[in-house]
């Protein structure tokens, strides 16, 4: 994946521990539920692990914001339409 060689020597389980926490309280923030917080949180990890080819050396922690917003329906009922 072209994306991974982007991200250096940082690894994606590395960009995971780093972020993971950060993703959740956002999510949570905007949900007030912690279930649907969690499961947004692995969403947002899984869609940024399918569209690592998309990654273009950007900040990481930007890239995955980025990710959630952009995949996330404006009309979805998960998430607030200011996200």
């Amino acid at each position: 994946m072209k994306g991974c060689e982007r991200l250096g020597k940082v690894g994606l389980e590395d960009v995971y521990r780093l972020h993971v926490n950060d993703m959740y309280r956002y999510l949570f923030r905007l949900t007030r539920d912690e279930r649907l917080a969690e499961d947004l949180t692995q969403e947002t990890f899984c869609r940024a692990y399918s569209s690592l080819d998309d990654y273009r050396g950007e900040k990481v922690r930007s890239w995955l914001f980025k990710t959630e917003c952009e995949s996330t329906e404006p009309s979805s009922p998960d998430l607030p339409k200011n996200c």
